[in-house]
């Protein structure tokens, strides 16, 4: 993740969702960000899953973080 992902992640404007898409906050991403994202806007994800974000914390972030 760039260092731009990771600040709009943490600022609730690129969250990601519990199938490890991206979610996007209406308006406040920048389309120089969305044209590099893959179609499915899905997230590579170790195949382990014990390694993967856990839901809890995802779903936290897009209720409490999330400005979309």
């Amino acid at each position: 993740m760039t260092g731009t992902a990771h600040w709009m992640f943490d600022h609730g404007l690129l969250p990601v969702d519990e199938d490890h898409s991206l979610l996007i906050a209406g308006g406040g991403v920048p389309d120089t960000i969305t044209r590099l994202m893959n179609p499915e806007r899905g997230l590579l994800v170790p195949s382990r899953p014990d390694e993967r974000p856990h839901s809890q914390f995802l779903r936290y972030h897009q209720e409490t973080v999330f400005k979309g």
